[in-house]
């Protein structure tokens, strides 16, 4: 075996006390267990490699893939065009795992690491991946028995004997939540719904990692017979956009999505992998993953040709797996669904207690191994973590949210602690993504950050760009007002002509070379924006998008008649309006406006409008943002707004009104503010 440096003795040491306390049979100790042999030199189990060890590194059973390795970068091989059918597979195999392998924290990394080009800065995907539970319950041994006979309709043996799928089990069996993974595995075909942040392109990626590496610890369950499928990622957001050039709708309606596809592999530099993906497509050999069928711009026509071209690829290409995923409110609508015979759909659980417990611990031990702290230092950084998620009911609230519990845990990784707001939480999200990693850096180098010299040479500070990106944001947010209904809570690229056009302002003389340098260092150096398919540039989650655009909401001199004339717009805007509230409260210390917006919100005059209700529900929801106590401090006429807010909630809840999911929100809402019918809750 080869010689073992320093840090592989590190690591194997932090593996040796983790394993101490992770649980026995669980997947993480398994990883764990694996990369220990690795390390020890005595190779992986059988069945796959140690999926805690990075592609870039080695790890897998790849062929040649030491040398493969060094020709990927970035989800891109640049090496030659290899001979064999089999090594085109692997090549194209390891890009996949190369594109999904890594969780998308570029720019967020620790600021002590080594090169980013060394790949330390990047957590693997599999080493904090957490399974994810839909909301259906079955009875565990009626499960167990699907997944052994995989008949043609697996709710013939999931279903209770009442015929009732979610929770109805037999006497005396256990009910278990359907897990993602497993809806997968039973159903070729499965739409994931989840609310933003829920972990649907986690799942995706995860899945299209598993597969390309052939890793049967991460899908202990996959079928024996089809553990040669290959994975096909597509980004339903790009294969709109590269819809909206003319000559890419040329193609025959029934060939475009292949058309992007291979388009795709060309990028990569995988041309020669077209034909086995067609192979694999036409024999039935593949898992298609179609990624954000919300994101899709909303657009009625872009809407229906990204469907029709899903529903003619599904139909070409009908023996393979299909897994779609969206957002449960966009998928509300008819418009936006596919056949639900054919197509059912799962809806993704938050994380419980038990699972933000196990994410919690699966990222301290990733963070030790990539990022190489000290032993006891991560403990401690674990420790701490664990115990201000439960002890405050602000962070309780957005734990069980994966990508909210990713955020908290790389904020108080990097500084040691974690604010007291989700505004301020957010913000210091955005500092991360947008400048720490260079600031550090740099800083280590005697040298400022590039982006931060660019500014300089223009008199500004990075205040100027975020307030320009946040008014790139609140746009960008604006682009989806046609829509109606629930369709409200989409995400549309940034041109990279918008960007450069009013990033240019920042400039005394308007240099549009000098803003081709600045978005230039966004798109190498920050992960707070993303460059997508055809210079399209996006943030990397809805959340920093609807932060952004609530910071400019709230920097507005007429805050209040704007946050009213956009919450009146649409549900869209309800997260975009309290953001903007947390922003005046928290960083701007303006509790004045808040109680205004709140007046205006829910005014003396009552109306019987579902529109004025749900202002009524809103009005709640800024005074839980802005915190009750705050609006009452000092102010009798905080007192009265709290009263009259409370009342109109309950008359809201009791006459049966709005949507029976817009009341039960609306009662969650009253529940935290102090229901007046029951006695009186402290104030928060």
């Amino acid at each position: 075996m080869d010689e073992q440096t320093p840090r592989d003795q590190q690591e194997i040491e932090w593996l040796e006390n983790a394993l101490q306390s992770a649980p026995p049979d669980s997947p993480m100790a398994a990883q764990m267990r694996a990369r220990l042999a690795e390390l020890r030199g005595q190779g992986p189990p059988e069945g796959g490699a140690s999926v805690l060890r990075d592609v870039h590194t080695g790890g897998g059973d790849f062929v040649g893939r030491d040398k493969i390795t060094q020709h990927i970068v970035q989800g891109a091989y640049r090496g030659h065009i290899p001979e064999t059918p089999e090594r085109r597979e692997e090549i194209y195999r390891m890009v996949v795992a190369d594109l999904c392998g890594q969780l998308p924290l570029r720019g967020m990394g620790d600021p002590n690491a080594e090169s980013p080009q060394s790949g330390q800065d990047a957590l693997n995907l599999a080493g904090v991946y957490i399974q994810l539970d839909t909301q259906e319950t079955v009875a565990k041994a009626r499960l167990e028995t699907a997944l052994e006979q995989r008949p043609d309709d697996p709710w013939q043996v999931l279903r209770s004997e009442t015929g009732q799928r979610n929770a109805e089990t037999r006497m005396g069996e256990q009910g278990v939540p359907l897990s993602a993974r497993h809806a997968v595995i039973l159903f070729r075909r499965v739409v994931l719904l989840g609310d933003p942040g829920s972990g649907k392109t986690t799942f995706v990626n995860h899945l299209a990692y598993a597969l390309a590496r052939r890793d049967w610890q991460s899908l202990p369950d996959w079928p024996q017979d089809e553990r040669d499928m290959l994975p096909v990622l597509v980004v339903l957001r790009d294969f709109a956009y590269w819809l909206e050039n003319p000559e890419n709708r040329k193609h025959r309606k029934s060939n475009r999505l292949w058309a992007f596809i291979a388009e795709d592999l060309h990028n990569r530099n995988l041309d020669f992998a077209m034909p086995l993906v067609d192979q694999a497509l036409q024999s039935g050999r593949a898992v298609i993953l179609l990624d954000g069928l919300d994101e899709v711009p909303p657009q009625e026509e872009q809407r229906g040709a990204v469907l029709q071209s899903v529903r003619d690829f599904e139909q070409r290409f009908r023996h393979n797996r299909y897994v779609v995923t969206c957002r449960v409110l966009s998928y509300q609508d008819k418009d936006w669904q596919l056949p639900a015979r054919e197509f059912p759909a799962f809806t993704l659980k938050p994380f419980d207690d038990e699972k933000i417990e196990q994410f919690i611990h699966a990222w301290h031990t990733e963070v030790a191994i990539r990022w190489n702290k000290p032993r006891k230092a991560v403990e401690g950084l674990e420790k701490r973590l664990r115990t201000e998620v439960f002890r405050r009911p602000d962070l309780r609230r957005l734990a069980p949210n994966p990508l909210l519990l990713t955020v908290m845990a790389l904020v108080h990784t990097v500084d040691g602690a974690l604010p007291e707001t989700r505004v301020i939480l957010y913000s210091r999200a955005v500092d991360i993504l947008l400048w720490q990693w260079d600031q550090e850096k740099h800083k280590e180098q005697g040298d400022d950050a590039p982006l931060l010299v660019l500014l300089q040479e223009a008199h500004r500070n990075k205040n100027d760009l975020l307030v320009r990106l946040a008014k790139l944001a609140y746009q960008a947010h604006e682009q989806v007002g046609t829509l109606e209904g629930d369709r409200r809570d989409e995400v549309v690229g940034i041109p990279e002509m918008d960007l450069l056009r009013e990033i240019r302002k920042l400039h005394p003389k308007e240099s549009l070379d000098w803003a081709e340098q600045v978005v230039d260092v966004l798109r190498r150096r920050s992960g707070l924006l993303v460059e997508r398919t055809g210079g399209v540039f996006a943030f990397p989650h809805r959340t920093f998008q609807e932060y952004l655009a609530g910071v400019h909401l709230a920097i507005q001199p007429d805050f209040v008649a704007q946050a009213k004339r956009r919450a009146r717009e649409g549900d869209y805007w309800r997260i975009v309006v309290l953001l903007g509230t947390g922003y005046q409260v928290h960083e701007r210390l303006d509790f004045e406006k808040p109680r205004l917006l709140i007046e205006e919100l829910c005014p003396p005059e009552a109306s019987d409008s579902p529109q004025d209700w749900r202002m009524t529900w809103l009005a709640g929801e800024v005074i839980l943002e802005m915190g009750a106590n705050r609006l009452t401090q000092d102010s009798t006429y905080g007192e009265r707004l709290l009263e009259r807010v409370r009342g109109r909630l309950v008359d809201l809840i009791e006459r049966g009104l709005l949507t029976p999911a817009e009341r039960l929100e609306a009662g969650d809402v009253l529940g935290k503010l102090g229901d007046p019918r029951f006695s009186p809750l402290p104030l928060g």
